[in-house]
């Protein structure tokens, strides 16, 4: 990604479909995971139940 940013083309290659899947899977557990840190930060009472809201398959980890 660098490469294709300073413009040395013939250097830039494409980047994998798995890298991107990769990268974006990665991205929503961080977001679910931090979510239910803060849920159980605020409301450890109720937290498994607004989590579940959000994330309907989600189970005690």
């Amino acid at each position: 990604m660098y490469r294709e940013k300073t413009g040395d083309r013939k250097r830039a290659s494409a980047i994998p479909l798995e890298y991107i899947n990769r990268k974006v899977f990665r991205s929503h557990e961080r977001t679910r995971k931090n979510f239910v840190r803060r849920v159980f930060a605020v409301n450890p009472l109720f937290a498994l139940q607004e989590i579940q809201e959000r994330y309907a398959g989600y189970d005690e980890q």
